[in-house]
């Protein structure tokens, strides 16, 4: 937990001073360490999001069922990026890897962003794929 991290204040609309929860997990596909997600919401919102709860796979079921809040449609920007020596360590791959950034806001069914997340996919053995409609 932090005080309004000025990016994501401004993605999430808040005010600054709002406080807002960051949540860094490893996700893993065929039990391989793949992406690394930084997720941050409002804390107003979520109040118990980052407490120790283990979040599932599916945030956005979680954010329905959880706090009520449904996720209409997300807006994306991707890039290539270089791994961190953390991003690096926690993926298994040398410091400086390519990685594929998705840097994500999700917006409610009324156009309120209501979650920025940034995740770094190591496409080594994957693919990433969008699916509209």
């Amino acid at each position: 937990r932090r005080v309004g991290a000025l990016a994501g204040c401004l993605l999430l609309e808040l005010a600054a001073g709002d406080e807002v929860v960051t949540v860094r997990r490893v996700r893993s596909l065929h039990d391989k360490p793949a992406i690394v997600d930084s997720v941050t919401v409002s804390k107003a919102l979520f109040p118990t999001l980052g407490s120790g709860v283990k979040l599932p796979e599916n945030l956005y079921r979680f954010y329905q069922g959880e706090y009520g809040i449904t996720i209409a449609k997300a807006e994306e920007r991707v890039r290539a990026v270089s791994a961190s020596a953390e991003e690096a360590e926690l993926l298994g791959l040398e410091p400086g890897s390519p990685l594929l950034e998705i840097d994500r806001t999700s917006l409610t069914l009324d156009a309120r962003p209501v979650e920025w997340r940034v995740s770094r996919c190591n496409t080594d053995r994957h693919t990433y794929v969008a699916e509209r409609g």
